[in-house]
């Protein structure tokens, strides 16, 4: 209790901190297109626990000495990481600035969208589903910006009618590839 903090301690713990999880995610999203459930992401960080600990306890008991696969991956990955650093120069004047210009696109913030949807059900309106929608878009354009009262200018329907700082994304999710467009 008085002594020093024994290191072994600290050798057990396994963190899974806010970064970490952030990074599973992120893996997770870029190969699903999807972000994971809550299950599918305890799933995520419990295999990286299990394999974390499958690995001290590999290195432990010495199964990394005197394995050519073991030594021929990390001198892979030595080689590449000091390829990599190797290659780094710093960028002359203007060159990161002329790189942002051209790449500008890539660094921006996606595009938000905020819209009313007006719904009109063809089974309850029959044969008048078009005139009743072109009246009605008539009316909505000579109104402009719209108000609480244009969300109750059509029918009830499952979704949602209004929608505020959609992402492209989001918006394919629930409408379609072509709905954004």
């Amino acid at each position: 209790m008085f002594g020093a903090p024994d290191d072994t301690a600290a050798d057990n713990t396994i963190v899974v901190d806010s970064a970490r999880i952030d990074g599973f995610i992120g893996q997770w999203q870029r190969r699903w297109n999807r972000p994971p459930t809550r299950q599918e992401l305890d799933g995520v960080i419990n295999a990286f626990v299990r394999e974390d600990i499958l690995y001290r306890q590999a290195i432990a008991m010495g199964l990394d000495r005197d394995d050519p696969i073991t030594r021929r991956r990390m001198a892979q990955k030595l080689e590449f990481l000091t390829n990599d650093i190797a290659l780094l120069k710093e960028p002359a004047d203007g060159e990161l600035e002329q790189y942002f210009d051209e790449n500008m696109r890539t660094y921006r913030d996606p595009d938000l969208i905020t819209f009313i949807q007006v719904y009109l059900d063809p089974d309850k309106r029959e044969a008048a589903t078009l005139d009743d929608a072109t009246a009605l878009l008539a009316q909505l354009q000579v109104t402009g910006e719209p108000d609480p009262r244009t969300l109750e200018a059509g029918d009830r329907f499952m979704l949602q009618s209004f929608y505020q700082d959609v992402g492209e994304i989001d918006m394919q999710r629930q409408f379609g590839t072509g709905f954004g467009k």
